[in-house]
């Protein structure tokens, strides 16, 4: 063909396809076309039309892809198309119009090739005849199918006019073809309904500088240089094994890994920390913790037993379940049908029962070898071990709690393989003195949950106590400590697998008390000694230089170990054991609150010297008594003359009833209120009550002259408790100071060697003073003093040779609602020595029978000054030794 270099847009021939037409006239292209390529009139009146390039022919309309079609379905048209393709083609390959060779095809696409080295495979579409249409990429052999099938050479035609290159196929792009074979896009085919053949997406050619980097690398590589070889080499060697185990992981091992993430979770665990012990004032142990080993299960290591006992029970289920439903199909006759098989069905509920059928035949089964080794019968709870592997999987199972020592020496003999069980220990709490101040220091009960300040998300939670009353109580966040934490991995069933300690626990602190437990003893077994093991008593032993508690005894005893008591004795509404009498108890004083009324009295300007005659009682010979109005009160002295002294001494009630009616209730009242009777004492116990006074307000309300004489003898709207008359004859021996009892002198760290500082409760805080005159306070001393030693005095059963003492003895009658005399409290108040006070001795009685204070009380208010004698005697030596020393 003919150069087109003077053609429009440098095209040497535009050989449009004449399978699709071209509606431009001949006349344009004389110089192109020779007379085999002429396009026959019927076709350019097809409707098809060429879109010559913009810059030559821009005035022509696009040609639609359904041009074509419309042209095929016009049976005239078409054969001039095929025709025309044919001859364009035959053309293009240099053949003669009469047969086209699929060899002279080759050659043509070989030159097309070599023209176009980009073009390595040239993009030759075929449209093959038929009902489906087909579009491929055309090779060699399509020419082939030219010869072979009719029409053929008018579609190859179209296709070689549609394609471009490998790059753009399916671009909906007709193309000229030059003679030397080169491909570039003209015209763009657009159907009637606006739709185009979709663009495939160019690929923009990279820049040059993008393909320097990665051509240097290779050509590096092909130099003979061995060191970079081999450099190139490990690191192509790392990335494939980082590549071989990144495949590893994410694909091969992705559904163990997702398995074991299902599978596992941790639980938390509470760690009670080692709770704080308690001490007297002189170091001794008074609550402490000791060890104590049980015998646990651990259950993780029971579950291939747990499981080998599942499946044998399970395969006994099977086989019985197949001979029943045999011996149904038996009974008959035939097989039995899905909906009768269900009644055999072994059930969800009934496999969970041999379950735990199994586990406790694997647990009796060790604890029957245990039990056999170490001499001692073992059996199995079946409800509490289900209840605990149900709930607390992770745990050891406690099934003998509190060994001896020869148990535990016998099973670590005998069970070096453990089978599954192993001692457990655990700190539980001890008092070792037994019942000795078992009120005072309360009692701990089972308490596991988180406290105040602790995290509350925890799963299982190990046995820990709280302080229920007592000194336990009052500074149970003390004594408890912090709590720590432990991280448990369990797997699917909710066994252990591993566990890690995130918070260890703080231990708690020590208490020490201004108790002396000698003194607390002596006390202690003296009610016991004089008024037997159920007696109602208290005995209140202070410092009246600072108000400590030396001693604080309560009857019937109390165990602080709370399951050690008798539950039927701990419900007795009559004993009470439970009841801390000193402080937990309100009691009508009786003649002890007579020292009260004599300092009102004196204050108010009373002569001791001054006798008072009391009048004999006329239905009780020997006996006086007192009229209030027409009321008559009972006295328990003989009639005759009485001054301060002989009524202190002889405790007459007649005598102030009639000074504390001179000296009128308001005083009476305004002084107890000093000494603060009906007020707590505020010791930390969570014991205590508050006793009873008539306030100002009461006495202005109805109050009459009966009441103010009941008052002065210690009876009617007035109780207290033994710590509370402690209180006031301390004020009343040390001067008039009233001060807040101290229980608790401080509280240290368990560790001596840690840096914490010790916390020290300050001794001698005073409360009030009770603002009367020495001389009054001093005339009350010898009053009270006399009552020991005179020979009229009704508290010699307390004079301890070698101590004088101050005291006052009391009795009061105990009323039911019914007003009806039903027990009495016996009293003895004292502080001693007369000299110079140091201590305070109140002691009580609460009983049916007869009796008197002084007869009840005074011996074992001795027994306790015995025991300061002997204190006292004992430190003094100690001294005078070291002094030899």
């Amino acid at each position: 063909m003919a150069s087109g270099a003077d053609a429009p847009d440098s095209l040497d021939v535009q050989c449009w396809m004449l399978a699709v037409g071209c509606s431009r006239s001949d006349e344009h292209f004389p110089n192109h076309f020779d007379s085999g390529l002429r396009v026959p009139r019927r076709v350019r009146r097809s409707g098809l039309r060429c879109a010559a390039p913009s810059a030559w022919r821009a005035d022509q309309p696009a040609a639609r892809a359904d041009d074509f079609r419309r042209a095929q379905r016009r049976p005239a048209h078409a054969r001039a198309a095929r025709r025309a393709g044919r001859t364009l083609v035959r053309h293009l390959l240099g053949e003669s119009a009469g047969h086209l060779h699929s060899a002279a095809a080759r050659g043509w696409l070989a030159g097309l090739s070599a023209a176009r080295p980009d073009f390595a495979r040239p993009a030759v579409r075929t449209i093959c005849p038929g009902r489906r249409r087909q579009r491929r990429r055309a090779g060699v052999d399509d020419f082939d199918a030219v010869e072979r099938q009719p029409g053929t050479a008018a579609r190859l035609g179209f296709a070689l006019a549609m394609d471009r290159d490998d790059r753009r196929r399916r671009g909906g792009h007709a193309v000229y073809f030059c003679a030397d074979g080169q491909v570039q896009p003209r015209a763009r085919l657009s159907g009637a309904d606006g739709k185009q053949f979709p663009p495939r997406p160019r690929n923009p050619a990279q820049p040059e500088e993008n393909l320097k980097l990665p051509m240097l690398v290779f050509d590096e590589l092909k130099k003979n240089d061995a060191q970079l070889r081999l450099v190139a080499v490990v690191l192509l060697a790392g990335l494939l094994v980082l590549l071989i185990g990144l495949w590893w992981v994410q694909v091969v091992s992705a559904h163990e890994y997702q398995s074991h993430l299902e599978t596992q979770s941790y639980r938390t665990i509470r760690l009670p920390a080692v709770r704080g012990k308690i001490f007297d004032r002189e170091g001794r142990v008074l609550a402490e913790n000791r060890p104590r080993y049980n015998l646990s299960l651990y259950l993780d290591d029971l579950r291939q037993p747990f499981y080998s006992g599942y499946t044998n029970l399970l395969k006994s289920a099977r086989a019985g379940q197949k001979r029943n439903i045999a011996a149904a199909e038996k009974k008959l006759g035939r097989s039995l049908t899905k909906v009768e098989l269900k009644q055999f069905r072994l059930s969800s509920e009934y496999l969970e029962q041999l379950r735990q059928e199994a586990r406790v035949r694997v647990a009796s089964g060790i604890l029957a070898q245990v039990s056999e080794k170490i001499g001692q019968p073992l059996a199995l709870d079946a409800k509490n071990f289900n209840s605990h592997y149900a709930k607390k999987l992770a745990l050891p199972y406690p099934a003998l709690k509190n060994l001896d020592a020869t148990n535990i020496a016998r099973f670590e003999e005998n069970f070096t393989n453990r089978l599954g069980a192993d001692l457990e220990l655990e700190s539980v709490r001890s008092y070792p003195n037994g019942t000795v101040a078992g009120h005072l220091l309360g009692y701990v009960l089972r308490d596991d949950e988180a406290q105040s300040g602790e995290n509350s998300y925890f799963n299982y939670f190990l046995p820990d106590y709280r302080g229920m009353v007592g000194v336990e109580a009052g500074f149970d966040s003390e004594l408890r400590g912090r709590a720590g934490e432990e991280s448990v991995l369990v797997n699917s069933l909710g066994y252990r697998q591993s566990e890690n300690i995130g918070n260890q626990p703080e231990p708690g602190h020590n208490v020490v008390l201004t108790l002396d437990l000698d003194l607390q003893r002596a006390a202690e077994n003296s009610i016991a000694a004089h008024r037997g093991a159920d007696a109602r008593a208290a005995v209140v032993v202070m410092d009246v230089r600072n108000g400590d508690v030396l001693a604080m005894a309560s009857s019937p005893a109390f165990n602080p170990v709370y399951s050690a008591n008798d539950g039927a004795r701990l419900a007795d509404e009559t004993l009470r054991p439970a009841i801390n009498r000193a402080t937990q108890e309100n009691y009508a004083p009786g003649s002890i609150f007579k020292p009260v009324i004599a300092l009102a009295a004196l204050e108010n300007g009373l002569n001791p010297d001054k006798f008072y005659e009391v009048q004999a009682d006329p239905t009780r010979p020997g006996r006086g008594c007192i009229y209030i109005g027409k009321r008559k009160i009972d006295d328990t002295v003989p009639p005759g003359e009485y001054d301060l002294k002989r009524a202190i001494m002889r405790s007459s009630n007649a005598y102030f009833i009639t000074n504390g009616l001179h000296t009128g209730v308001d005083k009476i009242i305004t002084l107890a209120k000093k000494f603060h009777f009906g007020e707590k004492t505020g010791l930390p116990t969570r014991q205590e009550t508050r006793g009873e006074l008539p306030s100002l307000a009461r006495i202005h309300d109805g109050w009459r002259d009966g009441d103010t004489a009941n008052l002065c003898i210690g009876q009617g709207e007035l109780s207290v408790t033994p710590l509370q008359m402690a209180v006031a004859y301390s004020a009343i021996a040390n001067g008039g100071k009233v001060f807040w009892p101290r229980l608790v002198a401080r509280i240290e760290p368990q560790d001596p060697a840690a840096r914490e500082m010790a916390t020290n409760f300050p001794s001698a805080l005073v409360r009030d003073r009770i603002g009367v005159s020495v001389r009054s306070l001093k005339l009350l001393h010898n009053a009270m003093l006399a009552e020991t030693e005179d020979a009229e005095g009704t508290g010699k059963a307390a004079v301890v040779p070698g101590l004088r003492i101050c005291g006052k003895t009391g009795t009061a009658q105990v009323q039911d609602s019914a007003n009806r005399l039903i027990a009495y409290n016996f009293w003895f108040a004292s502080f001693a020595p007369y000299e110079n006070p140091r201590y305070a001795v109140v002691v009580l009685v609460q009983a049916e029978g007869s009796g008197s204070g002084g007869a009840t009380c005074a011996p074992i208010a001795h027994d306790v000054y015995e025991e300061i004698v002997n204190q006292e005697k004992s430190a003094a030596g100690k001294v005078l030794a070291a002094t030899l020393n």
